[in-house]
Parts: C-alpha cells; sequence; structure tokens
C-alpha cells in the first residue's frame, strides 16, 4: 500500500503529491517527461538523480544524463522528510547520497560486500 505522505514518482511516471494524491485523479495521469526504451520513467540499469529543493518545495529528476523535469511542486515546507526508493525489478541498487558525492562510490562499495560475502557462504 502507497503512503499518504509520498512526493514523488513511481516507474510508470505517476506522480504523487501528498495526503489525498493517491485518491485524485491528478495521481493517476502520468507526467510529462521522457520515456525510456520500455516506455517507462525509469527501468533497471538506469541512473536516477533525484534533487529535492526545500526551499523551491520541489523534486527535480534525470534518468542518466537527461534531465526529466521539475516534475514536483508541492513538498511541505516544514515538518521531516525521509528520502525513501522502492525499486521493483529484482536486482536493482539504490545509493541515497547528499549533493556532491558521487553515488558510484557507495555503489562500488556495497557490490564489494555483496561478492565477499557471497565468497564467504561458498
Amino acid at each position: 500500500q502507497q503512503s499518504h505522505h509520498f512526493w514523488g514518482i513511481d516507474d510508470t511516471g505517476n506522480r504523487y503529491e501528498g495526503p489525498g494524491s493517491h485518491s485524485s485523479l491528478r495521481s493517476r495521469r502520468p507526467v510529462s517527461a521522457p520515456r525510456n526504451r520500455d516506455g517507462m520513467f525509469f527501468g533497471s540499469s538506469e541512473v536516477m538523480t533525484v534533487v529535492v529543493d526545500l526551499d523551491g518545495r520541489t523534486i527535480t529528476f534525470w534518468r542518466e544524463e537527461e534531465v526529466l523535469g521539475t516534475l514536483v511542486r508541492t513538498i511541505p515546507r516544514s515538518g521531516p522528510l525521509f528520502p525513501v526508493v522502492v525499486p521493483f525489478n529484482a536486482g536493482c541498487i539504490v545509493a541515497i547520497t547528499p549533493i556532491g558525492m558521487d553515488p558510484n562510490e557507495r555503489i562500488e562499495s556495497f557490490e564489494k560486500k555483496l561478492v565477499q560475502e557471497r565468497a564467504i557462504k561458498e
């Protein structure tokens, strides 16, 4: 079940903007942004970058090097916000990093640990 306190985009490109968005027609219509070769907003093996601008109350998205745009414009002015990524595809790796940090560094570190753990089990 989706949270009613979710601001973002799902892999099909549906927009969610907080309480009430899950029952509104707005969340059921895809955002106006380019799709990948499979017709999805994002999918396996793609690097997504998401920048949250707390002052501007917006969320801007990139897929690989392509700017998809500022697609969410109503994040709350106050209260706690928690970055969450929910991959639906098996084998996805997610790295939540501060601006200026290369997410690939975290992913590479995670993959090394995974290989080590698998070697120990075998």
